[in-house]
């Protein structure tokens, strides 16, 4: 599901969200973790498939979803095991939260 460029009440959108993103290639290159070069596109996995399906009408349908805005006050740095995980599938490890804001 894709990233709105709705705005709260402090200012804070698409635009912020970017502007982190960068932040966090930049400081994951300056650490030695060469960046992937793919183009930065937020969004919020909800499934993901072990075969190929028909799902066009879950698309249409979630397409026109629109769920409510959410605080975010911490970034996780987390390592995806690849078929590591029960019955083959990815394990995902949180390495490291770091928190963001003046908090």
């Amino acid at each position: 599901a894709g990233v709105a460029d709705a705005e709260d009440s402090e200012g804070c959108g698409l635009a912020e969200l970017e502007a982190l993103a960068r932040g966090c290639r930049a400081a994951a290159a300056h650490a030695g973790a060469p960046p992937d070069g793919a183009r930065f596109h937020p969004h919020l996995t909800l499934a993901r498939l072990g075969r190929s399906r028909d799902v066009l009408r879950w698309v249409r349908v979630l397409d026109t979803y629109s769920g409510p805005p959410w605080p975010v006050d911490e970034v996780a740095l987390v390592a995806s095991h690849l078929r590591d995980g029960q019955g083959g599938r990815p394990r995902h490890e949180v390495l490291a939260c770091f928190p963001l804001g003046d908090g």
